[in-house]
């Protein structure tokens, strides 16, 4: 590692979680405990969450919450983690309830990819359905989502 690279990671010492969202930086614990960040897309907390940017979700009455998004999550589950409210995911994200309706901008639609059969069914009997409507269970986040806006509908099943 070149001396200014190392300098610059050593001048980022205990990076508090808040500022390295709020800059994009890259955090990583060392076995003795130091925290060292350094300019990055991507951000792993002391926790170990890779960030992969963010997305913004919009309440029915017009509340927006960004959040950030974490690899390995469904959309639900880090709406529900976050205390979104709006997004129930009565059936605990196995796409059998539809408490978890979404309408995302029509923008990012392509991003989420296709409801499979048994999603496109559920969303047949959601109220408030269009055709960019997903169950957020069924989102798998990735940093192509990085920016995405998604909308809460009023009513859930």
């Amino acid at each position: 590692m070149g001396l200014q690279r190392h300098n610059r990671l050593l001048m980022t010492l205990y990076c508090q979680q808040e500022t390295c969202k709020q800059y994009g930086y890259m955090s990583i614990m060392s076995k003795e405990g130091w925290l060292f960040s350094s300019a990055s897309p991507a951000t792993v907390y002391h926790t170990g969450v890779v960030i992969m940017g963010q997305i913004t979700l919009i309440e029915y009455d017009g509340t927006a919450t960004v959040l950030d998004i974490e690899a390995g999550k469904s959309l639900m589950q880090l709406a529900i983690d976050h205390g979104v409210s709006g997004i129930d995911g009565d059936c605990g994200g196995e796409c059998a309830c539809g408490t978890c309706h979404v309408i995302v901008d029509g923008a990012w639609l392509a991003a989420t990819g296709q409801p499979n059969d048994e999603e496109a069914r559920m969303l047949e009997m959601v109220p408030e359905g269009t055709a960019s409507s997903r169950l957020a269970c069924q989102i798998q986040l990735s940093d192509a989502m990085d920016g995405m806006v998604v909308h809460l509908p009023e009513f859930q099943m």
